[in-house]
């Protein structure tokens, strides 16, 4: 699979977030290991750049899904990886906690990485479109008049 920094008609879409790193608790005298976790979403190859709301799949993984990823996309096509503030993490977190059941651990490890994709987008938000009503109403002034022509 190539990797691109630039969508184009015809690739696949992913996006990798990483849930929460190794650790080992020790109990008494024994070690209990929680490996590292990752979760992918995946949408197949459109030949419109249409928003990337739902994705088509998503998995969790040990360690990155890189490997996943590669079994489920063909060599030769090419994958665009989504970028920061194109992701809606804090949605797409919601998919394994609805649609699965997990250790305590993990599903405390989802739902504190959603806490803060949820944290991390709203300060994009307030700093996309600001708390003003001015700002918006000079968005919508510029969709307007950018339709018009």
């Amino acid at each position: 699979m190539k990797a691109t920094d630039v969508w184009a008609s015809g690739c696949w879409c992913v996006a990798a977030l990483k849930l929460c790193d190794e650790r080992i608790e020790c109990e008494a005298d024994d070690g209990v290991r929680f490996p590292e976790q990752w979760m992918f979403v995946v949408w197949r190859p459109m030949t419109q750049p249409l928003p990337f709301v739902r994705p088509d799949g998503w998995g969790l993984s040990i360690g990155h899904p890189k490997q996943q990823l590669a079994e489920m996309i063909p060599p030769n096509d090419t994958v665009y990886i989504l970028q920061d503030r194109e992701c809606l993490w804090s949605a797409w977190l919601s998919i394994p906690l609805v649609c699965e059941r997990y250790e305590p651990w993990l599903t405390a490890a989802i739902e504190t990485a959603q806490a803060q994709q949820r944290s991390a987008e709203q300060s994009r938000w307030a700093q996309w479109y600001g708390n003003e009503q001015g700002r918006f109403q000079k968005f919508i002034s510029q969709v307007i008049s950018t339709k018009s022509t």
